[in-house]
């Protein structure tokens, strides 16, 4: 089998390791273990150097030479440069160390979870990190926090959500945009 294809497989773990590791300090919020963040560090470190390693076999296929020249004539040659970001909220000046980036578009803003959004991300992490003995006392709170939404009972609702902190802390990320929902009054 050849090497890119080993490569590649092993490209597509680490991505899907990555995502699920996004996944996890998203709905972690604030109380993310620290060796998520370290685990993300070290696969996008790993996915840089598996995309050096491609670099020659990336150089051979656009018909450059390996040490960097092309075999196209001098006028056909690729001079631009792509360099790709993702810039979420409020963007200035960017420093570089060969120079300043003026950033004057952002990428397209993140959607709106929504209120059935963030009740499904509390569900799921009550499924997922309840112990067996919480488990049925936290599925109990979040139909609570539901019912007290839906009858924009307030304080109801900021009694389910500190309960379910206190209890579960890995569900700060969701408590934490359903308080800003309600106080913003989107919910």
């Amino acid at each position: 089998m050849p090497d890119y294809v080993d490569r590649e497989s092993l490209r597509a773990n680490h991505v899907r390791r990555l995502q699920k590791l996004a996944e996890q300090r998203a709905l972690q919020g604030y109380a993310t273990d620290p060796k998520i963040d370290l685990e993300i560090e070290d696969i996008q470190a790993q996915l840089r150097a598996l995309e050096t390693l491609s670099a020659p076999d990336a150089n051979q296929a656009a018909g450059r030479a390996p040490g960097g020249a092309s075999s196209q004539r001098p006028d056909q040659q690729d001079s631009s440069t792509h360099i790709s970001a993702t810039f979420n909220g409020q963007v200035g000046n960017v420093h570089t160390g060969s120079g300043d980036i003026n950033v004057t578009s952002t990428a397209t803003p993140v959607p709106e979870i929504g209120r059935q959004g963030l009740i499904g991300l509390l569900r799921r992490g009550v499924r997922d990190y309840a112990s067996p003995d919480l488990a049925e006392a936290a599925r109990m709170r979040v139909d609570s926090l539901e019912n007290a939404i839906s009858r924009h009972d307030a304080e109801d609702a900021e009694d389910a959500l500190s309960w379910l902190l206190r209890r579960l802390p890995a569900l700060a990320g969701p408590i934490h945009e359903l308080r800003k929902h309600l106080s913003d009054g989107c919910v």
